[in-house]
């Protein structure tokens, strides 16, 4: 049998938003876990911690709820990126043997 071969071509465009949110400030003397601790290792346990730090605010649970929940004061366009993307299939003709026989 002969192949009808088929290509199936589409094409992906990937686009990154950055949303910066207002900064808040915070007291190291409302976390206990952060007192004795020098600048470099308190920012390191920030970024390590943040969701489950409890928030200042008595509406929101976490430090990361506080963050999330302020203003996007910016939006930046990131990388655009595309690419192309293949898949090969493959359909059989019915009825079609190119000469050859299949008993051999």
């Amino acid at each position: 049998m002969s192949e009808k071969r088929i290509f199936e071509v589409g094409y992906v465009e990937t686009t990154r938003i950055a949303e910066y949110y207002r900064s808040i400030t915070i007291d190291v003397s409302d976390y206990p876990e952060l007192e004795r601790k020098t600048d470099e290792e308190i920012i390191k346990y920030i970024e390590n911690n943040y969701e489950k730090m409890p928030s200042t605010d008595d509406n929101l649970n976490s430090l990361y709820d506080e963050l999330f929940d302020q203003d996007i004061i910016r939006t930046k366009d990131g990388n655009v990126g595309s690419y192309v993307w293949v898949e090969v299939y493959v359909e059989e003709k019915e009825g079609s043997n190119d000469g050859e026989d299949d008993d051999e």
